[in-house]
């Protein structure tokens, strides 16, 4: 308590933080330390305060923002400049509240950065400051809190999408003019692909066509990768719902070639995993089945781990040093070649998870067809209804092949068995079975592989002849 209270420790305090703000604190002298006090250099060194705390622990974020009102507040006494300072100090606090507290309500920060905006149209003030010999920052107070407002309006929109699509075609609207105002192209294609999502949702089929086809012209003319990815998935979503699924699998397959070719694992996934929701809305699940299995191992980095060798050295030399991928040379299969191996495998787990169910479900629609045929001949096949009710009983798989139906007399056209013929049914197979005991006595090891018994015991007796050559072997050179 003591200690709180001496007033020496406090600004001894205080002057370790103004050395970690200003190195060269210790340097001035007692007229320049104290010439802090001025509204400008005040409020600088306040921001320079907020900012500081802002980049540590949760726990001491309250101080930063304590910090950011306190400069401010100053910065209202600083018109010289016509308010640029205190612009750049509120569009530094509703950053600062939207990069940490991601979850909470973007009303206030939204508020700030509109006033910000509407006293930085038509003025040409720089964000920063520059140094003693430092050229003039290009970033706009303008521009930059522009940025930040479609940020906040794409987040709004994206969270009332589905409770009102409306709403959040016209917030999407109003990101998109942010993006112009600050000139950035691909977040005007953010922006328009989420106008086209929201028009989708309304079944507004044309619009959402025409609207990602301007995305896409947006992304091909800045070579963006992962941009065309994204349009050619969306406007197969549309030519889904119009009907044209030859057309969706064609765009869809475009985008999982393109994402191989530049090594983009997650677009790749996305593309195998929508081929196989296409074929299984088409009912072709045995296609279904493959696509939505290799999207599933696409997205847990299975392929990358199993199908690859072991890189030569100078393949680990030929990996990027920031951690980005490098592309193979010498792999076996020119398939598997155009899959990128990276030094951070990323396992994408909700992707994967429903890659996982919906193989579930495919796997089972491929067995629905033979199912419903099973059904219909059971009224005239006894072995039909025998495997219906093994299945409901037990259930036993009816699309594997078991002996004891064999045994069953049945008089439809498939299988045409008497009582007579299932006793001579049964002599052929004791014959056999006695015959396969007879070569279990022989010294022939290839009669003996039938059952999984039997494969049990030719590996013993293999282990067991090896180990008695060995043991031969040992005792010769002794």
């Amino acid at each position: 308590m003591n200690e709180y209270k001496d007033k020496n420790l406090k600004t001894e305090g205080w002057k370790d933080v103004c050395r970690n703000i200003f190195p060269s604190f210790d340097d001035k002298d007692n007229k320049e330390k104290t010439s802090l006090d001025e509204p400008k250099k005040e409020c600088l060194f306040l921001l320079r305060l907020a900012l500081f705390y802002a980049d540590r622990e949760k726990g001491i974020l309250w101080l930063a923002e304590k910090f950011f009102q306190a400069a401010i507040a100053v910065s209202s006494q600083y018109l010289i400049d016509g308010g640029r300072l205190k612009g750049c100090c509120k569009y530094q606090f509703a950053k600062f509240l939207l990069d940490k507290f991601p979850g909470s309500d973007p009303e206030e920060p939204f508020v700030i950065l509109t006033e910000v905006r509407d006293s930085a149209i038509g003025k040409n003030w720089p964000l920063y400051e520059p140094d003693d010999g430092d050229e003039r920052s290009t970033e706009t107070v303008f521009g930059a809190t522009a940025i930040q407002l479609h940020r906040v309006l794409l987040d709004k929109a994206r969270a009332i999408r589905k409770e009102d699509t409306a709403k959040a075609e016209r917030l999407a609207r109003l990101a998109e003019r942010r993006a112009k105002d600050a000139g950035e192209t691909g977040k005007t294609a953010e922006a328009i692909i989420e106008i086209g999502i929201c028009q989708l949702i309304m079944n507004n089929l044309n619009n959402a066509q025409k609207t990602f086809e301007r995305a896409f012209k947006i992304h091909e003319r800045a070579q963006n990768v992962e941009g065309l990815c994204e349009t050619r998935m969306h406007l197969a979503a549309v030519m889904q719902r119009l009907g044209e699924h030859e057309t969706a699998a064609k765009l869809l397959t475009e985008m999982g070639a393109m994402a191989m070719d530049n090594g983009l694992r997650r677009q790749l996934g996305r593309a195998l995993h929508l081929l196989g929701e296409l074929h299984l809305r088409r009912e072709r699940p045995e296609l279904g089945t493959q696509h939505l299995a290799e999207a599933f191992l696409c997205f847990m980095g299975f392929r990358f781990q199993t199908m690859q060798p072991e890189m030569d050295a100078m393949e680990v030399e030929d990996l990027n040093k920031d951690g980005k991928n490098a592309k193979r040379t010498n792999s076996n299969d020119p398939e598997i070649d155009t899959i990128y191996l990276g030094t951070h495998k990323e396992i994408f787990e909700e992707e994967a998870e429903q890659s996982r169910l919906m193989t579930a479900i495919s796997a089972g629609q491929e067995l629905m067809g033979s199912y419903f045929n099973l059904l219909r001949e059971a009224g005239t096949c006894t072995v039909a209804k025998m495997k219906t009710i093994e299945w409901k009983l037990h259930h036993s798989r009816w699309w594997v092949k078991r002996q004891h139906h064999d045994f069953l007399p049945c008089m439809c056209p498939i299988h045409n068995r008497t009582p007579l013929d299932v006793l001579w049914i049964q002599l052929e197979y004791k014959a056999v079975e006695s015959k396969m005991s007879h070569w279990e006595m022989s010294d022939e090891a290839l009669g003996r592989t039938t059952t999984i018994q039997d494969i049990r015991k030719l590996h013993s007796s293999f282990l067991h002849a090896s180990k008695i050559a060995h043991e031969h072997h040992e005792i010769n050179e002794e």
